[in-house]
């Protein structure tokens, strides 16, 4: 009993584990999704500033034919360079800000794939635990060429099994409905989509399912 114990104490451990970094994972991908938009914004006004030098360089070179015509202001001609100089000033200042996003970017993608790597290392680790619970409860070593699908299904049988045998201590079977079986449960799409999620109980599968979207 007190190995059962240490043993289901051992696999939360691993389930808690990997929901930590699911959610870890969801904050990093909406920070990568921040740093892509301010990205896209500071291009969009990086080209803003880009049109608007280029016409007041035209304005300048048009003010200053006129004024070989015709005298004009030097004022005016001081100010419009004053304003290109701001101009050249900010379009620099972003394309600065611009470098550091993209940096911020790379090092955003960069943790991401080692978190995943991690997400996908605990996955193994609690589909192990998963397997090796299976075996001292039943007694049956899964032979190499049975498929992952096979394992995961002899392992919701189990886990059905017990259940339905709790269930029939405390109650009629007939007050209660009918369970899915392993292979009905195993073969549902959402399931398939989580294959870790699907090799626990069915009870978890819902808030599981919620805590991943």
């Amino acid at each position: 009993m007190l190995k059962k114990q240490d043993e289901l104490t051992f696999e939360k451990y691993w389930e808690d584990e990997l929901e930590l970094e699911v959610e870890k994972d969801h904050e990093m991908r909406c920070k990568l999704g921040e740093l892509q938009a301010k990205l896209d914004d500071c291009g969009q006004q990086l080209h803003k500033l880009s049109v608007s030098s280029a016409q007041l360089e035209k304005d300048i070179q048009q003010e200053s034919q006129a004024k070989g015509k015709s005298p004009g202001p030097q004022e005016s001609i001081d100010a419009v360079k004053a304003k290109l100089r701001s101009q050249e000033k900010h379009v620099t200042e972003l394309g600065e800000q611009l470098s550091e996003t993209e940096k911020a970017l790379g090092r955003a993608e960069s943790l991401l794939q080692a978190k995943n790597e991690e997400v996908e290392e605990l996955n193994k680790e609690l589909r192990q635990c998963n397997l090796q619970q299976f075996i001292q409860q039943t007694g049956v070593v899964p032979s190499h060429t049975h498929s992952r699908s096979d394992l995961q299904e002899q392992l919701e049988l189990t886990h059905y099994l017990q259940d339905g045998f709790q269930d029939g201590q405390s109650a009629a079977p007939e007050e209660y409905p009918s369970r899915p079986t392993a292979k009905q449960f195993l073969g549902h799409p959402r399931n398939l989509q989580n294959p870790l999620v699907s090799s626990l109980n069915p009870e978890v599968l819902t808030s599981r399912e919620s805590s991943w979207r």
